[in-house]
């Protein structure tokens, strides 16, 4: 995992190998955790319960994890391991292009409609079987790995053209490897390794010049975790969020309806008045009111969506 820059907000605590500050203990105490409220080159000034400006310097400081955020990491990696081994598996989707394994607890915690499912003696309790045929795997698989860790993965929509291998649960032949990758990029470095090398590369204090560059390098979206941005291939987003809605998921359809506002936000700043329409089009067909009011508030701004108005050439919808 690369070195982390410490910044402006994050909690730090000196670190363990260090007895002797460079600016003093003050009324600090060691294992005592502050919160940055500015970085100054490799220095920085930190904001303790006894000392609300502490002079330090950032190579003898490391991050800490607020106890609730640990704690949650904690739980989304144990869900993250359990979709990936696929172990204790008690419930098969049958889908249109193949089959994707689950747990009955899980989707039962998640929702009720799933919950009356498996408790009633209806046919998916008897068998453990659920047949969605017009359901595809690429959306069942997103969609489940949304509501297990909140989380989404390329792997599951790239590579779409290998063939599934029916007797292997209808993923991908690669699909137990890849679990496996998955899994260890998933995992999160809660701290700063003790010899972070960024803050001593150098004696020297980092030209001002160069800050800029390094806090654009710094700046790359993330989700949580420390992952990149990743964009959900439209149609996949659209279909996930009618299953959610189906199965009243709701975690799993917050999370596709805050990714369809941004959607819309991004295709009226490049001027894509196609994908505004089809995203407008789902939020109707649906009922997703958050995104349809989206919809409004960024049309309203839009040359573009105005003049394809004026010419009648918007969507019925």
């Amino acid at each position: 995992m690369g070195k982390t820059r410490l910044r402006a907000g994050e909690l730090v605590r000196v670190r363990c190998d260090i007895l002797s500050p460079r600016f003093g203990w003050g009324a600090v105490s060691p294992g005592e955790v502050g919160s940055i409220v500015s970085v100054d080159g490799r220095l920085c000034r930190v904001s303790f319960e006894k000392d609300a400006n502490w002079r330090g310097c950032l190579k003898e400081l490391e991050h800490v994890m607020h106890e609730a955020d640990r704690a949650l990491e904690g739980v989304v990696d144990m869900y993250e391991q359990l979709f990936n081994t696929k172990r204790f598996e008690d419930v098969l989707f049958v889908l249109a292009d193949g089959s994707e394994g689950a747990h009955k607890v899980v989707l039962a915690a998640a929702s009720e409609v799933f919950a009356a499912m498996f408790e009633q003696p209806m046919q998916e309790l008897q068998s453990g079987r659920v047949e969605l045929r017009g359901v595809k795997w690429v959306t069942m698989r997103v969609f489940l790995r949304l509501l297990y860790t909140g989380r989404v993965d390329p792997a599951d929509w790239q590579d779409q053209s290998q063939d599934n291998d029916p007797g292997h649960d209808g993923r991908p032949k690669e699909a137990d490897d890849r679990a496996e990758e998955e899994y260890e990029d998933a995992v999160d470095d809660d701290s700063i390794s003790e010899d972070s090398g960024e803050n001593e590369d150098t004696d020297e204090v980092a030209d001002e010049k160069n800050e800029p560059a390094a806090e654009a390098a710094e700046m790359e979206p993330e989700t949580s975790g420390g992952r990149r941005h990743i964009e959900v291939p439209l149609e996949i987003l659209c279909e996930v969020a009618g299953l959610a809605q189906k199965y009243m998921v709701d975690n799993v359809l917050q999370l596709a309806i805050e990714a369809l506002k941004v959607r819309l936000q991004k295709a009226v700043v490049d001027k894509n008045v196609t994908v505004f329409e089809e995203i407008m089009a789902v939020a109707i067909a649906m009922g997703l009111g958050a995104v349809r009011t989206a919809a409004a508030q960024v049309a309203r701004k839009s040359k573009a969506v105005w003049k394809r108005y004026d010419v009648k050439q918007l969507r019925s919808e």
